[in-house]
């Protein structure tokens, strides 16, 4: 799996949010997400977010979908509701074709963070998708998980 750590910039977006009991049920909002935009003018944006954020309170997750708001009149008619996800340090990780989401996840939760240099900072996860508009599919994906360096490790 491709990884790299690096900072990125703050993102705002819009879109909808969703709660869920785990993160499997991700992919069938996902999927509906896409179908709901696919014919729409907002697949010219040509990619999307999903942001995923662990609630320890009632154990379950919210997963926000939505676009990038940039210079763009199309979100402003849309029954959309605003995030903000601030400037962090983040583990990336590349997919390929044949890797899913849940293999990413898999390997941040299970081989990355066990290593003890990095703590999840407890933001959102962020997903980040391209859409492949000749194989009307989502294209490249990428899963950024924000990160603290561990203060006690030199």
């Amino acid at each position: 799996m491709d990884t790299n750590i690096d900072k990125k910039s703050a993102i705002k977006l819009k879109g909808k949010s969703f709660k869920i009991k785990n993160r499997d049920e991700a992919l069938a909002i996902r999927n509906d997400f896409v179908k709901s935009y696919i014919d729409s003018k907002l697949v010219d944006l040509e990619s999307f977010c999903g942001l995923m954020q662990y609630d320890a309170m009632d154990d379950s997750y919210t997963y926000f979908l939505g676009f990038e708001i940039a210079d763009n009149e199309i979100l402003d008619d849309l029954d959309f509701i605003d995030r903000q996800i601030d400037q962090s340090l983040y583990l990336e990780i590349f997919l390929n074709e044949e890797e899913s989401l849940e293999d990413a996840y898999r390997y941040a939760y299970e081989e990355f963070f066990p290593n003890k240099k990095y703590f999840h900072n407890l933001s959102s996860d962020v997903e980040f998708y391209q859409y492949d508009m000749e194989n009307k599919r989502i294209g490249n994906s990428e899963l950024y998980i924000s990160l603290m360096k561990n203060p006690h490790i030199v």
